[in-house]
């Protein structure tokens, strides 16, 4: 590359003269700063596909809410590719689909499935893929600015402890494709939605 810089010449006016003595150099240096520079290039492209590597998940959802409805759940597989565990330890959405956002899980206690916000964030095994699923796992969308409804797309910033963060596309999806989507069969009856689970206090009604 040949980059050049001006210079006043004794009458004063401005004249490109070569910048560094690139132009000069021998065929066998030339060849050898685009070697480094490949080099570098290549390094570059390596460093992007390892970033590119950790963490990939697959299509993300959500549940419809209904007017009024102040938390909903949001969905997704997560598959660690690396070699080290990693952690999801939050997740963020734009201030007008909810005022903040929370990762719950279920338990069951007594015969009574109860949702919980899980502390120090969800596990990511190395190699493994966690599922974010009803019933189980997954980011609760707290204090809804508006129903989430049927088609809508809005962006989850997924964030995880190494530092790194993955931006996903959210769909809200019918209620009988979201259920076909997690395992492909029936929640043996367990109602997935909020209102029939004791929320340990949240006022949650349905994913």
């Amino acid at each position: 590359m040949i980059c050049s810089r001006v210079s006043l010449g004794a009458n004063g006016v401005p004249g490109p003269r070569p910048f560094g003595r690139f132009g000069h150099f021998s065929i066998k240096t030339k060849e050898a700063i685009m070697k480094k520079i490949a080099l570098a290039l290549s390094a570059a492209l390596l460093c992007q596909m390892a970033m590119a590597k950790g963490i990939q998940t697959g299509a993300a959802y959500a549940r419809p809410t209904v007017e009024g409805q102040s938390a909903g759940g949001v969905f997704v597989n997560l598959k660690n590719t690396d070699k080290k565990d990693n952690v999801l330890v939050g997740a963020s959405v734009q201030p007008s689909i909810a005022g903040s956002t929370e990762l719950h899980t279920h338990i069951n206690e007594n015969g009574v499935m109860k949702m919980r916000e899980v502390q120090g964030g969800i596990p990511l095994p190395a190699g493994k893929t966690q599922k974010l699923e009803p019933g189980g796992y997954h980011v609760m969308l707290m204090d809804l600015k508006q129903p989430l409804t049927v088609g809508k797309t809005f962006p989850l910033t997924l964030k995880f402890k190494d530092g790194s963060s993955k931006q996903v596309t959210v769909r809200v999806r019918k209620m009988q494709d979201t259920m076909k989507h997690d395992h492909g069969h029936d929640h043996g009856g367990h109602d997935h939605n909020h209102g029939g689970h004791d929320h340990g206090g949240h006022d949650h009604h349905q994913h």
